[in-house]
């Protein structure tokens, strides 16, 4: 399933687009098993029906450190949005997609990392910068 998402900065609107992959048990997965072992909270891979976002638009690769918030397969160098809960259906994987954008968008154009903000589940102070700084989506 494509996914495309446009964002509009103050420098202009920035276009986002992936490939939501559906996987249904974990041999399946396109992102290595030890990523989510080592980086989801539970340490676990995502069970059942799941949703892998494959980045197909190099928008982000403006962001060369941590802040890009990207996987790399380091087996095949395909590039996903780095996700490590479950993400089990086409809606949840939009919103996820959504969300990711304009944090990356915000990055890009402030330089400031929004994703602790989300870590957190602050969504509240993140959609105050988001406003503050005139990040918002066009389309999704």
């Amino acid at each position: 399933m494509e996914l495309t998402v446009k964002v509009a900065t103050p420098q202009g609107v920035l276009t986002f687009s992936c490939e939501a992959h559906h996987t249904a048990a974990e041999d399946e997965r396109l992102i290595e098993v030890e990523f989510y072992k080592k980086n989801s909270v539970s340490h676990t891979v995502p069970e059942g029906d799941h949703y892998e976002l494959e980045l197909t638009t190099p928008v982000w690769e403006t962001i060369t450190d941590s802040r890009n918030h990207v996987h790399q397969n380091s087996q095949t160098g395909r590039r996903f949005v780095c996700v490590t809960n479950s993400v089990p259906t086409p809606a949840a994987a939009k919103k996820i997609f959504e969300i990711w954008c304009l944090a990356i968008a915000h990055t890009i154009s402030t330089e400031e990392d929004l994703f602790p903000l989300l870590n957190a589940n602050d969504l509240h102070s993140f959609e105050e910068k988001l406003q503050l700084n005139g990040i918002e989506l066009v389309e999704a």
